[in-house]
């Protein structure tokens, strides 16, 4: 299924690059490069949908944070995302 977010030309464009342990995958647009050399980021939640993260990591990490806080309570730990290389 693509949906909420998705299509089926756009699943065409998407790699995986995370999997959870219970199934769900994070998979970037390789496509759709933005001037920052980034990718657009979804969440494909049981391989049963796709969901749009953000327009990059920074974007797509802490809306996967929430959800995990949400499923698991708050941990002692944070993610951050590592700051940019290229200019």
């Amino acid at each position: 299924m693509v949906e909420p977010d998705g299509n089926w030309s756009l699943a065409a464009t998407l790699d995986v690059f995370a999997w959870s342990e219970n199934g769900d995958a994070l998979l970037w647009n390789s496509a759709s490069r933005n001037a920052d050399g980034e990718f657009p980021i979804w969440e494909s939640r049981g391989l049963d949908s796709l969901h749009y993260l953000g327009a990059d990591l920074r974007a797509a990490l802490p809306l996967v944070r929430d959800r995990s806080i949400g499923s698991f309570g708050p941990r002692p730990f944070d993610v951050e995302p590592l700051p940019a290389t290229r200019l």
